[in-house]
């Protein structure tokens, strides 16, 4: 009977595993046995781990015998109850007053595996069968047979299955050639994607960043070219077009004006990450040679890293061109029970602003802070205002240890300007707001009092600290994929070229969406080891992301249950 990967194994990975699999003995599918005999102990390890691959699970190899009796531990990779620290580092990384660590520990995020699973087993060098009859082998005892731990539904999401595969040799092979060749990481990672290995080379494994086109596999010139594609990759893609009529009212010509498009697995992935939460928006320019915009639509993953939701090319940043974003979105990803985002973040467009209350009446519209204090000061420099450089920016005169820019002889309405904007409680925000105000002329404190008085729901600090936006107070998500666009597409290209490109890139990143989870399953933050009572029900079952801002809290939660029981 043919092997099958389980239902969870990554699309990617898929045939890979079920190739490794299929290749090994039949009997090394069953569970390992005490008295099995070996030729060598290489032989008992292949053997083991042929299994580990099978059930979705790594073993190490943890300690041995002598020369003259050879032997190999083994033991889950879970096992143990807490890292050795044979260098004796402290439990956090400390920093002095100028903010320099001091501590012998470096780094603070830190991943570890145990998780005190029992699986132990032993393959030593004695006489089979009886004691002293001189026949002897290498044979197999079983310490334990029993896991405590999760199987993986991908036996990838362990380094060592995946590096075994002749997918990830070749793949690295030609990374190798590459990288002699002084090509970038991506670079050679969008070459080895057309190779179509299945494996993902990482950067670590690569090492380096330059971008250089794909292959070039076609050329195609139409636009029924660019969507025959997206629908042969499972790209899912809507239009809006405009009919041009005649004096009687029929159509004689129609045009393209606006094509939308994502993944399904992006799709899914928002239904998982988006809906509920946060979705950001964005825009991009100079992509392809008709000049048309791309709207980037990006969420936030599990373990705090971005990913792209949807892209749409359009003719402007109007309020119809993203209207047909979240019409798109309301069509093929927030459908039926799973509900819109709460949070839409963007930068302060009014064709964004617009649509937001029609398209998601429920929603909260929250503006970039970073735009916003960036249209504050082009504003101060208008052109019929008289500030002066440094009424705007400061003195500049350089700080004293321990001060802040509220202590310059000037210290400008560009500080004033975030510290409105980043208030997080009301007192400080009505203090911060007067402050500003007095630092403008008398006939231009309007704009203040009454223009950004209106959008303090939407952007200061003490009305968004409640929001569900994962923390997010800027579009620097939506804007950090502009280099990942541009890493593919440029204004020379055509549109459908710049189109080619872009899902091109997306696909190469599904391969990472698909195994983002992975290094959160199989390994958890080093410091829930400091009181893993309170943390083992959640090690390998959150994401690390989400387990480090628990942690955090949970420090200061029982420093603060110190004080008030010494207080008392």
């Amino acid at each position: 009977m043919v092997w099958e990967a389980k239902p969870g194994c990554a699309d990617h990975h898929r045939a890979a595993v079920e190739r490794m699999v299929n290749a090994l003995p039949v009997a090394w599918l069953l569970p390992p046995q005490s008295g099995e005999v070996f030729d060598n102990l290489g032989h008992c390890n292949e053997r083991l781990r042929g299994y580990a691959l099978a059930e979705g699970r790594d073993i190490v190899r943890n300690g041995g015998g002598t020369k003259l009796n050879p032997s190999y531990r083994f033991r889950c990779i879970f096992h143990g109850e807490k890292t050795q620290n044979n260098r004796k580092l402290e439990d956090r990384v400390e920093y002095d007053t100028e903010g320099t660590i001091t501590s012998k520990r470096q780094r603070g995020v830190t991943n570890v595996r145990q998780l005190q699973c029992p699986w132990a087993a032993i393959c030593s060098y004695r006489d089979i069968g009886k004691r002293g009859s001189g026949n002897k082998g290498y044979i197999l005892t079983m310490q334990d047979d029993t896991h405590s731990c999760t199987a993986a539904d991908d036996p990838f999401e362990f380094p060592a299955h995946l590096k075994t595969s002749e997918e990830f040799k070749e793949a690295l092979h030609q990374a190798k050639k590459h990288r002699q060749q002084v090509l970038s990481y991506s670079e050679s990672r969008r070459l080895i994607d057309a190779e179509d290995f299945g494996v993902v080379v990482s950067s670590r494994d690569y090492y380096n960043s330059v971008r250089k086109e794909v292959p070039d596999k076609s050329k195609p010139r139409t636009i029924d070219a660019l969507l025959v594609m997206l629908e042969e990759n499972s790209f899912v893609f809507r239009t809006r077009v405009s009919i041009e009529e005649d004096k009687q009212g029929v159509a004689i010509s129609r045009k393209l004006v606006q094509i939308w498009f994502a993944h399904r697995k992006q799709l899914e992935a928002a239904q998982r990450f988006v809906a509920d939460w946060l979705i950001v928006i964005d825009g991009t320019f100079n992509t392809n040679e008709d000049r048309l915009p791309l709207l980037v639509v990006v969420g936030v993953l599990n373990n705090g890293q971005t990913f792209p939701v949807a892209f749409s090319y359009c003719p402007s940043e109007s309020a119809e061109s993203i209207g047909f974003v979240w019409e798109s979105l309301k069509v093929e990803c927030f459908t039926g029970n799973i509900p819109p985002p709460r949070v839409i973040l963007g930068d302060w467009a009014g064709g964004l602003i617009a649509s937001v209350p029609k398209a998601f009446p429920d929603s909260q519209y929250q503006g970039c802070d970073w735009h916003a204090v960036g249209a504050m000061l082009k504003w101060y420099r208008g052109k019929n205002k008289d500030y002066t450089s440094e009424e705007i920016d400061g003195s500049g005169e350089e700080l004293q240890p321990g001060q802040t820019k509220a202590d310059l002889r000037v210290p400008g309405l560009h500080h004033y300007s975030w510290m409105y904007i980043q208030s997080d409680t009301l007192e400080a925000l009505k203090a911060n707001r007067a402050k500003l105000v007095s630092l403008l002329r008398l006939q231009d404190r309007h704009y203040i009092t009454e223009h950004w008085r209106q959008h303090e729901e939407s952007v200061v600090y003490y009305y968004t600290l409640i929001y569900p936006n994962l923390g997010s107070t800027s579009s620097q998500r939506g804007e950090s994929y502009h280099p990942v666009v541009r890493q593919t597409t440029n204004s020379q290209l055509s549109f459908e070229d710049s189109g080619r490109r872009l899902t091109g890139k997306i696909l190469s990143t599904l391969k990472e969406l698909a195994t983002h989870e992975y290094s959160s399953l199989r390994s958890y933050d080093r410091l829930a080891q400091l009181d893993f009572a309170a943390f083992q029900n959640l090690a390998c079952t959150i994401s690390n992301y989400a387990l480090r801002k628990i942690e955090a809290e949970w420090v200061e939660m029982q420093q603060a249950i110190d004080e008030i029981e010494g207080t008392d």
